[in-house]
């Protein structure tokens, strides 16, 4: 979510809070802010912001420097309270309790609301100090305590690996990116509820800022986080777009349904030799090439708009391929339709239907496994159905020696026996594209990509123990 600002200071249009209330109804609010009016002295800053700030989520405010960004993010902690001249109008509700109000304790307020600053200010200590600072200053002093906090805050700040070894040397030492990191260590390291970050990157380079905002994205999961920034692309980055993303997934899987519907009844019209069912199966399909196009549009927009990182990226991409082979299964669920009108019209049914119909039931069993470990983000089922492909291979290449035997015996049975040897071929493409889908629902849930990979090894990759398989270049599918 983005809030736009204008020149003058920040105000949302009547519009902009409907819309915003309807798509935060069902969410919790971590900050509400009911009309909020700012001054430095006489100077108006904010006027009458309303704004409500979704918990456990990234709320991006973006505009041109001196629109007031970095005035309204200091109030939320009440940074502005050290600012001469500077008086609050309104109220900010962190959780139901209005932080402006009498009494209000700024301390605790601070130490729940954390903030990072542009640029990265680590304390002249060590790595370790800098991450317990805030933990000594409420007293806290047991070392096993502050040691479990500090590998807990840097692995949560993605630096543990990189200082692990290190902890008792200078922060100063750092690189500005890992400085940047270690300073949200320190911030979360006391587990605020929210954490303000006012324009993180704008000190760092290009490769730190991107180790950045994949932080931030990651943090989500934890801490509410307001960022500010004035680069637009920054701010889709990291904020959050879910229902943009789960808009587009659900056409991805409304997709599958139809084109396993298609899959099914091309079986089955063959099966049952049901011209008529076959001839619904082929005009689908030019349904199926729109939503394919729709769907590659979507994802285009969404990755010249959005930019996304992380695991939102990996969706995107699973999304973009994921609808290449659903269209293909549809293109190969058509063929087997027009065999079954082939076959309808030519009356006597051919052998080889007992084939058809038993690796029908698992090529469908597996597309529709694929497309639930999808919709599920299953890591285990996408496995089973990757590991079911080996199955149907076995069972088609013995098909095919049973078929090919036949038709030695009776050359009459060629031509029909061949169609049929052309269905089973497609239903076996299927079951390649289903597998295709399986390993790219692995690639979204585990972030490696495991096509071409020995079972085992994908396997492994699944389970997480990967790093005890050998990697064999060329390695094929275990028998």
């Amino acid at each position: 979510m983005q809030h736009d600002t204008h020149s003058h200071g920040i105000n949302m249009s009547a519009l902009g809070r409907d819309k915003q209330s309807l798509s935060l109804a069902q969410e919790t609010v971590a900050i509400e802010v009911p009309g909020l009016s700012l001054y430095y002295g006489d100077k108006q800053a904010l006027f009458d912001v309303s704004m409500n700030i979704p918990k456990q989520r990234v709320t991006a405010f973006i505009g041109p420097s001196g629109c007031g960004k970095s005035t309204l993010l200091r109030t939320f902690n009440r940074m502005n309270d050290l600012v001469d001249g500077c008086r609050v109008e309104g109220a900010i509700n962190l959780y139901g309790t209005n932080i402006y109000r009498k009494g209000e304790d700024v301390a605790e307020l601070r130490r729940r609301v954390g903030m990072v600053f542009q640029k990265p200010n680590p304390f002249p200590k060590t790595i370790y100090e800098n991450v317990v600072y805030g933990l000594r200053i409420q007293g806290i002093n047991k070392k096993r305590i502050l040691d479990e906090a500090v590998e807990w805050a840097l692995k949560g700040a993605a630096l543990w690996d990189e200082v692990k070894d290190r902890l008792h040397e200078s922060a100063l030492g750092l690189s500005g990116g890992q400085q940047q990191r270690l300073v949200i260590a320190r911030t979360i390291a006391v587990e605020p509820e929210v954490l303000l970050l006012d324009e993180p990157c704008s000190a760092l380079d290009p490769i730190s800022t991107l180790k950045v905002e994949e932080l931030i994205y990651e943090l989500k999961s934890k801490f509410t986080i307001v960022i500010v920034t004035h680069n637009m692309q920054q701010a889709a980055r990291v904020s959050d777009f879910n229902a943009e993303l789960e808009e587009v997934r659900s056409h991805l899987l409304a997709m599958g349904g139809l084109v396993e519907k298609q899959v099914n009844d091309a079986v089955t019209a063959l099966i049952e030799a049901d011209s008529g069912l076959a001839q619904q199966v082929r005009e689908i399909d030019d349904q199926i090439n729109q939503m394919e196009r729709n769907i590659d549009e979507e994802c285009l927009r969404i990755l010249a708009r959005r930019q996304p990182a992380a695991s939102d990226l990996r969706l995107i991409i699973s999304i973009s391929k994921s609808v290449i082979d659903l269209e293909r299964i549809g293109d190969e669920a058509t063929k087997i339709a027009r065999r079954a009108i082939q076959l309808c019209e030519e009356g006597e049914a051919p052998r080889g239907y007992v084939e058809v119909r038993h690796i029908g039931d698992q090529v469908r069993n597996m597309v529709r496994d694929a497309l639930d470990a999808f919709a599920r983000f299953d890591a285990d089922l996408a496995l089973s159905v990757a590991q079911y492909d080996k199955v149907i291979d076995r069972e088609y290449k013995t098909a095919l020696r049973e078929l090919a035997t036949y038709m030695m015996e009776d050359p009459r049975s060629i031509s029909r026996v061949l169609s049929i040897i052309w269905v089973l071929r497609s239903l076996e493409r299927i079951g390649d594209h289903a597998r295709n889908i399986s390993e790219l629902v692995i690639y979204l849930v585990r972030g490696t990509d495991v096509r071409h990979m020995g079972l085992k090894r994908m396997k492994a990759e699944v389970e997480g123990s990967a790093d005890q398989i050998p990697n064999v270049p060329g390695e094929s599918d275990d028998k």
